[in-house]
């Protein structure tokens, strides 16, 4: 920037004193311009201005990266079911399970129809000749005894048949020996007390001695309702029985010792418990019965329940078992009624060979066995 003329001085003031002023020259050429002077203080900041326009949107950028995957939602309600598709395709045969436990013997079935009569066979050869005949105009006669215990030798006068009208235990141990071969005399309880047959018991004379078919126990009649018949073989000089029917079950006293169990398991079944313990003997079977209700069973557990056998002294030949109800501590289990030889127990056990559980008037048992017995 061109630099400003100077401007001419005013004389200076004369007052009284002054001393006479030199004449003013001529001004001189303009001096050269001097250097510039340094940069001034930056001024305060004015105040803002009006925001500009806006101005026009700029081209789209290109994609940012993929933001972070956001937190699961809950999870919605179920939809309703959807149609059952069709069933798919058998699968293969799998390997065949072990045999199940022996069920409980079912009920018996109705008698089916009589067959046809089967052909005539070939006569046999003669027999041996029978006992004289009666004579047609006399009746069957009777000889009827009371006596209670132990019968020997007992004189029947030859009866056809003995009633035995005892009111407690009469135990036959001998008839008077026959008089001829094949001499029959039949026996039937009528009273209220049960009739024991003695196989060759020796309190009666040789002669007069019974053979029974077995000979282990005494062969029983129930109380009025049981019946046998006996053939005098006079080979042997001995009455041979030759037809035997019990008549009834017979019940089994109840004893409390007669219920034990295996590995120190304490069985206990009060005289309420036995709804049944009774036997049937038939030929050389026996038969027994066995419902045993609200017993109790104290550890330590083992897997075996055990009867004694009756009657006392019995000989079992076979190992035996069939099917039977059990139910340990109120669950209803498989099991079974054994005889195992040697022994002289009937035996409860469960199928799957596990132990009974404890138990207070909450287990039962439920069977029957056939037992081969001499």
């Amino acid at each position: 920037m061109p630099r400003a003329k100077a401007r001419p001085q005013p004389p200076p003031l004369m007052g009284p004193r002054a001393k006479p002023q030199p004449a003013t020259g001529t001004a001189g050429d303009r001096g050269a311009t001097g250097a510039a002077g340094a940069p001034g203080a930056i001024g305060a900041a004015g105040w803002p201005g009006a925001p500009g326009a806006e101005g026009p949107e700029g081209e789209e950028g290109p994609p940012g990266p993929p933001g972070a995957t956001g937190a699961a939602g809950a999870i919605g309600p179920a939809g309703v079911m959807g149609p059952s598709g069709p069933p798919g395709a058998d699968g293969a045969e799998g390997d065949e399970g072990p045999p199940g436990a022996v069920g409980a013997p079912g009920p018996r079935g109705w008698p089916g129809a009589i067959g046809p009569p089967g052909a005539d066979g070939a006569d046999g050869e003669d027999g041996l000749p029978g006992p004289p005949g009666r004579d047609a105009s006399k009746t069957t006669s009777t000889f009827t005894i009371t006596t209670t215990g132990n019968v020997d030798d007992l004189d029947f006068q030859n009866a056809d048949v003995i009633r035995l009208n005892n009111a407690t235990l009469t135990t036959l141990r001998g008839l008077k020996a026959g008089i001829y071969d094949g001499q029959q005399v039949t026996l039937v309880s009528i009273g209220a007390g049960q009739v024991n047959l003695s196989h060759q018991d020796t309190g009666s004379t040789a002669a007069c001695r019974l053979i029974n078919t077995v000979s282990s126990i005494k062969t029983p009649l129930a109380a009025g309702t049981g019946y046998a018949t006996y053939a005098y073989d006079l080979t042997t000089a001995r009455w041979r029985l030759v037809l035997h029917e019990q008549g009834a079950v017979i019940d089994i006293p109840y004893t409390s010792t007669d219920y034990t169990a295996t590995g120190g398991m304490t069985w206990t079944v009060d005289a309420g418990d036995v709804t049944t313990f009774a036997y049937r003997l038939q030929g050389a079977t026996m038969i027994y019965f066995v419902n045993i209700i609200t017993c109790s069973i104290v550890a330590p557990l083992s897997s075996t329940l055990l009867v004694a056998l009756y009657p006392v002294g019995v000989t079992v030949t076979k190992t035996c078992a069939s099917g039977a109800q059990i139910s340990d501590n109120g669950t209803a289990v498989p099991g079974s009624m054994q005889m195992i030889l040697p022994g002289s127990q009937l035996s409860f056990r469960r199928s799957d060979k596990g132990n009974f559980a404890a138990s207070t008037n909450a287990s039962s048992v439920l069977g029957m066995l056939q037992v081969a017995i001499s």
